[in-house]
């Protein structure tokens, strides 16, 4: 956002349009006559405003990625988020999941730092991520002037089940064997044996003889 001064001359005032966060906030003013020394007194603003906050899931590769889904893969022993935050006067910083606020434990890690470029990072690291923690992460900011949060869920990669069928065949094996009628006188007899895998049967053919 852009910003402009006006100085007054004759009221030594400086006044000030379109103040946010971005505003410098050290100022200088010098007095001179033309005979030195001149004199010279500095001030600096104190300027508040309403928290931003980003939310970012922290790579093996240390990138910051803002995606609103992540897979997590089951094996994978650590998973950090950090919130970014600007905001003036600092003020509270809390970490959620499914909307109820989280507590350190033996896994679950807080961290809050700042840094010279006006922002504040919350980190939060999870220890042997499990089916448990699955859900949404939701880092809330807020102060006298607003609140600001921002969400990202959490989830195990999909896994694929192969299920194998094994079909048993069973072979069932009869045999059948014609009856005997009795034999006319002089006849021959030719005896023909069929076999096969599923049934076994044994024929007497009789033929009559002249």
């Amino acid at each position: 956002m852009n910003f402009c001064f006006l100085v007054i001359s004759d009221q030594n005032e400086v006044t000030l349009y379109n103040v946010s966060r971005l505003t410098p906030r050290r100022y200088e003013c010098i007095a001179s006559n033309g005979y030195p020394p001149d004199v010279a007194r500095s001030f600096e603003l104190t300027i508040q405003y309403s928290p931003e906050v980003n939310i970012y899931f922290i790579s093996k590769y240390h990138d910051e990625l803002t995606l609103p889904i992540v897979f997590i893969d089951f094996n994978q022993d650590k998973i950090h988020l950090k919130c970014r935050i600007r905001m003036h006067p600092v003020e509270k910083i809390i970490w959620m999941k499914d909307n109820i606020q989280l507590n350190n434990n033996h896994r679950l890690h807080q961290y809050i730092s700042t840094h010279k470029g006006n922002y504040i990072n919350a980190e939060l690291i999870i220890k042997d991520f499990s089916s448990d923690d699955q859900g949404e992460y939701t880092c809330t900011a807020s102060n006298i002037l607003g609140t600001d949060s921002q969400s990202m869920q959490l989830l195990l990669t999909p896994t694929t089940t192969t299920t194998t069928t094994t079909t048993t065949t069973t072979t069932i094996t009869s045999r059948v064997v014609s009856r005997h009628r009795k034999r006319p006188k002089y006849s021959r007899i030719t005896t023909i044996s069929y076999r096969s895998t599923e049934i076994l049967r044994e024929m007497t053919i009789t033929s009559q003889g002249k």
